[in-house]
């Protein structure tokens, strides 16, 4: 299961504020003694997340235009409406195919009360509840750590996993345009054992940076373990999936780390695959994308391999 909502940055590029701001046209009062109504999801990869209820009305379902997209099959495009006034939050079944549940019990309209438990097609849940600023603060401190490494600051494996079958789902009917990047960094025993692990550290978080800064906005970068990082690059063709994946070796290969005064120089090999190539299969997806890394640092490493071999669309094109 996945969600697909806006996210409010913080002043911290490095976390998120992860609070999401259901921004909408419509105009309504939607505090109540202080304290603003909110949904904390509480299943599938992004449970621990709130969304704050600060617009008169919020869509729920599968649909691109859902304010909280869910993209869980049992979920209808169009499945649940919220609606927020001063006198409180009252939440209206679409016609859904599978329902729409609080605390259990199927309703086509139902008032919220603080701590009621939304259901969404018998597999999806939501806490509603209503939160003080502090309080939703410190969810967002919650999540933040429960998504990311605390290192790096990107998505931790589990995370990221979690958004892979998010945008595998939404890219269901154009799995062409969707690709994965499996980087490691060459020679990274060498670079504890030589400068120690402090330094070590610094490597991964140089790197980090510099993925962060070459990737789009609509992609996403995780670490996927020790000196491994993954990246989704959506709505791009074969052709740009490389670009991308050069553009990412090149920058880590110009941008050397200083030890003592001495450049260190920091390379590595990517693996890349497209989701066309595997069916939208998500343990294949990451199986390949991963093969192809390791055909990489057999050939040398500092390179990028995508399967040219046998795609002629994943040559690199100058």
């Amino acid at each position: 299961m996945g969600w697909a909502s806006r996210v409010v940055s913080s002043d911290d590029d490095t976390t998120s504020d992860l609070t999401v701001h259901l921004e909408y046209d419509k105009s309504g009062p939607v505090t109540k003694g202080g304290v603003l109504p909110s949904l904390v999801a509480l299943t599938g990869h992004d449970a621990g997340r709130i969304y704050v209820l600060d617009s008169y009305e919020t869509l729920l379902g599968r649909a691109d235009e859902c304010d909280i997209q869910v993209l869980e099959a049992t979920v209808s495009r169009r499945h649940a409406r919220l609606i927020s006034t001063a006198d409180g939050v009252e939440a209206f079944d679409l016609r859904s195919s599978n329902g729409l549940t609080v605390n259990g019990d199927r309703v086509d309209r139902r008032v919220l009360h603080d701590q009621d438990v939304i259901g969404l097609g018998g597999s999806v849940s939501f806490k509603f509840a209503y939160v003080t600023e502090s309080e939703q603060h410190y969810q967002n401190r919650l999540f933040d750590n429960a998504a990311h490494d605390p290192l790096t600051r990107l998505y931790n494996k589990r995370y990221f996993l979690g958004v892979l079958e998010q945008r595998l789902a939404a890219a269901r009917k154009r799995l062409d345009r969707l690709a994965l990047l499996m980087v490691d960094l060459d020679h990274f025993k060498v670079i504890n054992d030589t400068h120690g692990h402090p330094f070590g550290d610094e490597a991964l978080c140089h790197v980090s940076t510099l993925l962060r800064h070459e990737i789009r906005d609509k992609d996403i970068a995780g670490r996927y373990g020790g000196e491994e990082f993954v990246m989704v690059v959506t709505d791009v063709d074969a052709e740009g999936a490389v670009r991308i994946a050069e553009r990412v070796r090149q920058a880590i290969e110009s941008n050397p780390l200083t030890s003592k005064g001495e450049p260190v120089p920091l390379t590595v090999s990517i693996g890349l695959a497209l989701a066309s190539e595997v069916n939208g299969v998500a343990e294949r997806f990451i199986a390949l994308a991963d093969e192809r890394l390791y055909t990489a640092k057999r050939n040398g490493r500092n390179q990028v391999c995508s399967g040219a071999d046998t795609d002629p669309r994943l040559t690199m094109q100058s």
